[in-house]
């Protein structure tokens, strides 16, 4: 086993640099070495994906941050001691605990100030928030040695004594390097001189920018094209080694030099004071508070009683079996204790409702939910679409996201109504990262080489635009995700200062939503649509208008072909594309302007199968299968799962449902089979296959079990998941190109007007 252990290095959330986080953590497992660190500079957004990436690979992560530390004065102050010396120096912190996380977070919360170019602390800062940390004064850009390097001897000494005040015995680490640097062996006899005077142990470090030492002249191209983006750019005569470095390569750096091997010796021992999981363990939802009004205790009676005033509403939907479907539903909200969650829908969409913004039918799988359609959230009936609440909410699952649609100028209303009803610290906007896809990268890198002053061949500017597909560009906000919390989110999740286009009233956290996953936040996806803006003014000319026989809601059903405006609105719906509904194939609008159907199963379903190409639709218009009956075979089975698609298998709800009624697995067991064949993963696929063929064995009688149609139906279920669709999603969008045709025939005047 390795006793030298990389303390330092950047991942790809630094700028410029192109490590590869597996291929990190494979190298580092190479060397021998157990743990590996990511200290990027200035930022934590990139330790979600390090941690599960290295545990993953069985390798201890180490979790830090290189901050720029205020040379002198305070972080909010930087200037100058002399002529020659820097505004700020760089140290690197590492989490040791839970506490040093916290720590380390509220540091980098501190220091995102939007006034300020770069984040910068100060030493009171450090000093309020030392516990649980471990400081490396850097390399030779830090607080030591970039001083020693100037000959300014004195002032490191004060750097070192003010840093050792702050971080006592253990918790402070002189660093020496050898990345060819100029200077690095000149100041090494000083620093061992302070080391001993202050007693101080000394770490060696060489912070890694990517793994292998082939990826150097990429990182000098762009970090010198960058330092002139305009001008022309000449390499380096001597090009620092900035790779993932081992043991060997470590000591062979100077193995006459006591100190220097003492140093390579003190990294394993630094690395095993630092706990395996310094990051918060997965938390049950933390729920926002919300007061009930008077007269219930109970979350739960409110949303039954809101669900049932809702759907007395709605047409026949407070049927004995609905009632049933209703509480069966809360039961599960209950056991997830999500009832809270609900409750901040409801009254998110009824407040947007009530300012007169347009809110759409559904989207994504919370139309699967009767609760949310009596409450007046969604507009899809899961008993016409044929949906299963478990496709929304499995309580040990944790919460799912929720996909609101809306009118794109009430996306700022709905983030100033979470804020001000939970608290502007209790909600955030969420951050997402631009990836290089190959045409930007064979950009970036055609412009790169082209400023170089000696010409660049085409195989050094493919290379390059290799290296630098799929690396982060930049990190922007998230257009859609808002995360809301019974806390203050900023004393938990690493801010980032806001850019000059985001909501004022709400902080931005680092983190992406598949980062959070876990954490306990509720997410909802503020989804802008500007089609919903005339779909509001006709609706607002609807809600006054003398409605037909029967109709209860302002938009009637889509099955009432017996009313004029319904006929006209499928009519109108096939006629032309509309907006979130293309039907391009020739062979569906034959097919619907002859008017061989008008229901909105089939036009879910036709929104299923279109993205899947032509060939697919042809052969779903083809199709016509019929339930089969009087047998309970797993074929059979597979039939009556397809009977509202025409026997071709489009959904994650028919694979739920066909492993339920061949397997005995309950709902929420077939969705995460569905879930786990989508990963076409041939390990799991073969997991899978065998726990579903013996369950359909035990499930079926005897006479049920034909030879061999178990593998069969398995192998349907396998094939068709990967590119298997939400009902729930599909159904929403159908529903809304429903609305938005009949709107268009029915007034036509009021939405022409608000479109224009």
């Amino acid at each position: 086993m390795s006793t030298f252990i990389n303390l330092r290095g950047y991942g790809e959330h630094t700028r410029n640099n192109l490590t590869v986080i597996t291929e990190a953590l494979a190298r580092a497992a190479e060397y021998g070495q157990d743990a590996l660190a990511l200290t990027d500079a200035r930022t934590l957004a990139g330790v979600p994906t390090f941690v599960r990436e290295a545990k993953a690979a069985g390798i201890k992560p180490i979790i830090g941050m290189e901050i720029s530390l205020a040379a002198s004065g305070d972080r909010l102050y930087v200037h100058r001691p002399t002529e020659d010396s820097p505004l700020f120096h760089n140290v690197t912190l590492l989490a040791r605990t839970p506490r040093g996380w916290e720590n380390l977070v509220a540091i980098n919360n501190a220091t995102q100030d939007p006034a300020h170019a770069r984040p910068v602390a100060d030493l009171p800062l450090l000093a309020r928030h030392s516990e649980g940390l471990i400081l490396l004064t850097g390399g030779m850009d830090g607080p030591v040695a970039e001083p020693l390097a100037r000959g300014e001897h004195d002032l490191a000494e004060r750097n070192l004594k003010a840093l050792t005040g702050i971080f006592g015995p253990g918790s402070i680490f002189l660093e020496i390097t050898c990345q060819k640097v100029p200077g690095e062996w000149k100041i090494a006899g000083e620093l061992q001189r302070l080391s001993e005077q202050f007693m101080v142990p000394a770490v060696a470090t060489s912070a890694f920018s990517y793994v292998d030492a082939s990826s150097a002249r990429f990182h000098v191209a762009l970090a010198a094209s960058d330092a002139s983006p305009k001008e022309a750019w000449r390499e380096p005569v001597r090009v620092p080694d900035l790779s993932l470095r081992s043991e060997e390569q470590m000591r062979a750096a100077n193995r006459e030099n006591r100190f220097w091997q003492a140093a390579v010796d003190m990294t394993s021992a630094v690395a095993a004071t630092i706990e395996d999981s310094v990051l918060p363990e997965p938390v049950l939802p933390k729920m926002p508070s919300h007061r009930l009004p008077n007269g219930y205790r109970d979350p739960i009676v409110l949303l039954r009683d809101l669900a049932v005033a809702g759907l007395n509403d709605r047409d026949g939907c407070t049927t004995p079996e609905g009632m049933w479907r209703l509480d069966a539903e809360l039961d599960l909200i209950a056991e997830a204790g999500a009832a809270k969650y609900f409750l901040l829908l409801h009254g998110l969409v009824s407040h947007l409702r009530s300012r007169g913004i347009t809110v759409g039918p559904g989207r994504g799988n919370a139309g699967s939910s009767l609760l949310l359609y009596g409450l007046g959230v969604t507009d899809v009936d899961p008993f016409e679409s044929g949906l299963r609440f478990e496709s929304f909410l499995v309580p040990e699952r944790g919460l799912p996201v929720f996909d609101l649609e809306l009118e794109h100028s009430g996306i700022d209303e709905a983030v100033k109504y979470l804020a001000g009803r939970y608290g502007k610290r209790s909600v955030a906007r969420l951050s997402s990262a631009i990836r290089n896809s190959d045409r930007k990268a064979e950009r970036m890198a055609g412009q790169i080489m082209g400023r170089r002053s000696r010409p660049a061949d085409d195989t050094e500017a493919a290379d390059l635009a290799e290296a630098l597909t799929g690396r982060v560009h930049s990190v922007t906000t998230h257009p859609t995700a808002v995360a809301v919390s019974s806390v203050p989110l900023g004393g938990a999740f690493p801010l980032r200062a806001p850019r000059s286009y985001d909501n004022p009233d709400v902080p931005v956290l680092a983190w992406n939503r598949q980062d959070i996953e876990g954490s306990g936040l509720l997410v909802i996806n503020l989804l802008g649509l500007r089609s919903l803006t005339p779909m509001g003014a006709a609706m607002k000319a609807a809600a006054t208008a003398p409605r037909a026989g029967g109709q209860t809601w302002v938009i009637p059903r889509s099955s009432r072909g017996d009313l004029p405006s319904v006929r006209n609105a499928w009519w109108l719906l096939y006629r032309q594309d509309l907006p979130g509904l293309k039907i391009a194939a020739q062979e569906l609008k034959n097919m619907l302007n002859a008017g061989r159907t008008m229901n909105l199963t089939e036009l879910t379903n036709l929104v299923a199968v279109s993205p899947r190409g032509s060939q697919a639709m042809k052969m779903y218009l083809a199709s016509s299968a019929e339930p089969a009956r009087g047998t309970a075979t797993a074929l059979s089975i597979l039939s009556r799962a397809t009977a509202d698609s025409r026997g071709i298998l489009l959904y994650r709800e028919q694979i739920a449902d066909a492993a339920a009624w061949a397997a005995g697995y309950t709902v929420a067991d077939g969705f995460r089979l569905a879930e786990a064949l989508a990963e076409a993963s041939p390990e799991r696929t073969e997991a899978e296959r065998v726990r579903f063929t013996a369950a359909v064995e035990a499930h079926l009688a005897p006479e049920a079990r034909r030879p061999g149609e178990a593998e069969a139906l398995f192998a349907v279920l396998a094939a068709s998941a990967p590119g298997a669709r939400s009902k729930a999603h599909a159904a929403g969008i159908a529903l809304r190109a429903f609305n938005q045709a009949w709107l268009m025939s029915s007034f036509p005047g009021q939405y022409g007007s608000a479109a224009a």
